[in-house]
């Protein structure tokens, strides 16, 4: 397992409308949004209901764990909005393996 920090956390593009970058306290009200609809939490485990102290946690938890070396996590953005969130897990295995969050609601549909 990595016992240093990642490199800093970059802000990625993909043209005009999309940015990775990791999480932070502006996506909150995001991530509430997206993680109290029943389709998101059918596919990803979630505290039900899910409030802003849980999305608050996440983008600690997020930090932390940047900071660790352990998981390198992104916020996907769209058109400015939080749509969703991938992870890049550095946690013994073969290779890093990623896991994510559907982009979903309103940022994401346009």
């Amino acid at each position: 397992m990595p016992t240093s920090a990642l490199p800093p956390p970059p802000e990625l593009a993909a043209g005009p409308d999309v940015l990775l970058r990791c999480p932070v306290v502006d996506d909150v009200d995001g991530m509430v949004e997206q993680c109290v609809d029943p389709e998101t939490q059918r596919w990803i485990s979630i505290p039900v209901p899910y409030t802003a102290s849980d999305a608050r946690e996440f983008v600690d938890r997020a930090t932390q764990a940047w900071q660790a070396g352990t998981v390198a996590t992104f916020a996907i953005v769209y058109r400015g909005r939080f749509a969703g969130s991938l992870d890049l897990r550095m946690d013994g295995w073969a290779a890093p393996r990623s896991g994510s969050g559907w982009p979903r609601g309103r940022a994401a549909a346009g």
